[in-house]
This record gives structure tokens, sequence and C-alpha cells, in this order.
């Protein structure tokens, strides 16, 4: 080395992903929702110091979670004690309908919240992949009687083998035990034999 180097530094303020100047707008949050969803925005490939507003060192549901809190003046800034802890600290039980299904017959994955983290949670997502040809999901969810009922509808994008599925209310945190979300799926018309749903990231 000769004594020289080079210094990096953050091309936006925390939280501004499009740049206008203002680091507290839900139109911010929604773009870093689709970027945790695999879903591309305009302003791809969105930094890391620009997106991680909770200074966790990566990018989450919390990191919108924490925009939308800000944008509320819920808290006054970013990486500060009053942002809600990282999600993941929780614990989920997962059942589905049991038997043999009939070609294009409904069944519902349902996934329960056993255990809740000691922090507030805002928020819960996962990645979940299963054989397209055997079952479909067209991303329609019941939420009738759910822990999240009152949060709105979930984002879902469905593509291929591979549902993604976010949900967050910054206002609201989740209480007590109980089901999360059921998912509503189909069997294929022409399906043979089982398939596994699996859960990448939770």
């Amino acid at each position: 080395m000769d004594g020289q180097f080079c210094a990096t530094t953050c091309p936006r303020a925390r939280g501004d992903v499009d740049g206008d100047g203002d680091a507290a707008e839900a139109f911010d949050g929604l773009q870093i929702l689709r970027h945790v969803m695999g879903i591309p925005t305009v302003y791809d490939p969105i930094p890391l110091c620009v997106a991680d507003t909770n200074c966790s060192g990566d990018v989450g549901l919390i990191d919108v979670v924490s925009v939308l809190r800000r944008a509320t003046h819920l808290i006054p800034d970013y990486c500060v004690e009053e942002t809600p802890e990282t999600f993941g600290k929780s614990s989920f039980g997962i059942s589905a309908q049991a038997g043999v299904l009939t070609p294009g017959e409904a069944f519902e994955v349902t996934l329960d919240l056993t255990a809740l983290q000691a922090g507030p949670t805002y928020g819960y997502g996962f990645i979940m992949t299963f054989d397209p040809e055997v079952v479909s999901f067209s991303g329609a969810v019941d939420r009738t009687g759910t822990l999240s009922a009152r949060w709105g509808n979930p984002t879902v994008q469905v593509s291929g083998n591979t549902l993604r599925l976010a949900a967050l209310n910054p206002y609201t945190p989740l209480t007590g035990t109980g089901t999360l979300v059921k998912l509503v799926g189909h069997a294929a018309l022409d399906a043979v034999g089982p398939t596994d749903l699996q859960f990448t990231r939770f």
C-alpha cells in the first residue's frame, strides 16, 4: 500500500430510498418492503446503508416498520432504542389440512404463533416453497379470527414454486398467541403424489 485509501459514503440518507430528501415516508417503506419480498424496484440496488433503518447490518421487515413508525412520529429517529427489536425471536407452528385431496379441492395451511418474543412484534414474514405440479397458491389468505385480523391483508407474492408473505402494522403490535394467518391453496387438477411445504425464511 502507498498510504492512500478509499472511503465510501452512503449515496442517500438512511431511510430515503427515493432520494427526495425526506427519509421518513411511507413510500420509502414500501420500496424496502418490495426489496425484502424480492420484488424489483426502480431504485435497485437499494444500498444497505439506506435500507437498514435499525442499524442491524441486515434488511428485513423491521426496517419497513421503522420507516413507518418514524413517518408517523412514533420514533424520533433511526437506530435508536425506541426502534422495535429485530424479528425472529418468536416461535411458530405450521399445520396443513390432512388427508387426500381431490383434484382442484381447496385446502388451508394454518400458521400459528406459539410463543411471542419479549419485545413488541409489529410484523412477520416468510418464504414458502412448494411443488406447483401438486398444489397452487394464488396469494389468497383467510384472516378470520387471526391475531393479525386488524392489520389488513398481508402482502403476498407467488412466483413459480415460491410464495412470499409479509404482514406488518407500525401502530399495533401482536399480542398473545394463536393463528397468524391461513393460506388458501388448491390441489392441482392433475396432481399426483404429495408435496412438501418448505419455509426457507421466517
